[in-house]
C-alpha cells in the first residue's frame, strides 16, 4: 500500500526541488520511490529545469565535496544531479574527476 502525500510532504518536495534536487535526490530525501516523486511532482505542476542551475553556492559545495575526496557518484548524489553534470562542472571549474573505486 502506498503512503498518502500530506500537505507537509508536498511542501517539502516543492522546497527541495526549488533548492535544486532532482527526482532521485528528492526520492531519497522524502523516503519515496523515484516514480512516486515524479508522479506527484507532475501532479503538482512542479517542473524540473532542463539542466541544473550552477550557482556560486552550488559550485562552492562541489569544491568542498572535491576537497573532501568525493567521487563523481557521491558528489552527484549529494547535489541531486547526474554524474555527467558533476563531471562537466568539475572540468569547467578545473577540479578532479574521480570515479568510484
Amino acid at each position: 500500500m502506498s503512503r498518502v502525500w500530506t500537505p507537509e510532504d508536498e511542501a517539502r518536495l516543492e522546497a527541495l526541488h526549488a533548492a535544486g534536487l532532482r527526482d532521485r535526490g528528492l526520492a531519497a530525501a522524502l523516503d519515496r520511490s523515484v516514480a512516486a516523486v515524479r508522479q506527484r511532482r507532475q501532479e503538482l505542476g512542479v517542473v524540473r529545469p532542463r539542466r541544473p542551475v550552477w550557482s556560486r553556492e552550488r559550485d562552492a559545495r562541489l569544491r568542498r565535496l572535491d576537497a573532501d575526496g568525493a567521487d563523481l557518484a557521491a558528489a552527484a548524489q549529494a547535489l541531486g544531479v547526474s554524474v555527467t553534470a558533476v563531471a562537466v562542472r568539475r572540468s569547467r571549474l578545473g577540479l578532479s574527476s574521480r570515479r568510484p573505486a
